[in-house]
């Protein structure tokens, strides 16, 4: 054969395969591609079970923690006290559960809407599932797309579903600052509760009982049970006051036979003693010459 006639050939050939080939970009045939797996999963395949176990556990716990944030109650030593839970610790877990909580119930939720985009998209008169639709995964998952991708939003939003998933969005977000304020454990005023007190007190301050049946008198209780222990304390008061008064007049004949001064702010301050043990320093809060006080008025009175 001829080179040329050969070149030829081929040539069309190539032009033949082309035409071929925009034919069939033009109508394109039907192409059977059947999935290699089922799309309905069986009840006893592992996903099934996980989500089922998901959904209890985040109902279970979502239950009691709605029960703990109505009642609050009062956990007493069991934290803080002796040998109990620490209160960091305790706030600790409170925050893991209820985290563990909030992404159980996501993944419950989008294998739901999963299932139901499926059977939408699958279903012979279910009518098919937009790209909007396909978007509220993305709302709970990503809540900044509800913001970034509003367009998406409007046309979803107002269906069953797309309220569904809105509400799901906003639980998800708020889920752990609830729990975190409601139910974690912190120091409060708790009830009101009777309890019986052991131990040794110190009860010798303000307490005229207590002075009364402790004061040092030689008349026994049974000669005068009324009178004994108000007549030994005041005998003993009177006794410490004399005692205070006898030192400051002590001081006041060191002030004079000494330096001595006619200013008033430099008068010797009263003191006096507290059990024998203690002294107590007063000092002066308004100063007045006494003898003017009986020739002008007084700048109290002036006023």
């Amino acid at each position: 054969m001829d080179r040329n006639m050969v070149r030829w050939a081929s040539e069309r050939s190539t032009c033949v395969i082309l035409l071929t080939n925009i034919l069939s970009i033009d109508r394109p045939k039907r192409v059977k591609c059947p999935t290699r797996r089922r799309v309905v999963q069986r009840r006893s395949a592992w996903l099934s079970i996980a989500i089922l176990v998901l959904a209890f556990y985040s109902t279970a716990f979502s239950a009691i923690y709605f029960v703990v944030a109505c009642i609050k109650p009062h956990y007493g030593n069991r934290i803080g006290g002796k040998g109990g839970l620490a209160p960091s610790t305790a706030t600790l877990l409170s925050a893991l559960f209820a985290k563990t909580i909030e992404l159980s119930f996501v993944t419950v939720f989008v294998a739901f809407l999963g299932q139901v985009l499926s059977r939408k998209a699958l279903g012979k008169n279910a009518g098919g599932i937009t790209i909007a639709d396909m978007s509220m995964r993305t709302w709970v998952m990503q809540p900044g797309t509800l913001i970034t991708h509003w367009e998406n939003v409007k046309h979803s939003a107002l269906t069953l579903l797309g309220v569904i998933a809105m509400t799901t969005t906003f639980v998800a977000m708020f889920y752990t600052t609830a729990a975190e304020a409601l139910v974690s454990p912190r120091l409060t005023a708790g009830i009101p509760e009777t309890r019986e007190l052991t131990g040794e007190v110190n009860t010798k301050f303000a307490n005229s009982t207590y002075l009364f049946s402790n004061c040092q008198s030689p008349v026994p209780l049974a000669v005068d049970p009324v009178n004994r222990g108000s007549t030994c304390m005041q005998i003993a008061f009177s006794g410490r006051s004399f005692h205070n008064y006898e030192q400051y007049l002590g001081r006041w004949t060191d002030f004079s036979t000494g330096q001595g001064s006619t200013d008033m702010l430099l008068r010797p301050p009263p003191s006096g003693t507290w059990y024998d043990n203690t002294t107590v320093k007063g000092s002066w809060i308004e100063s007045y010459n006494i003898c003017l006080l009986y020739t002008s008025p007084s700048p109290r009175d002036r006023g």
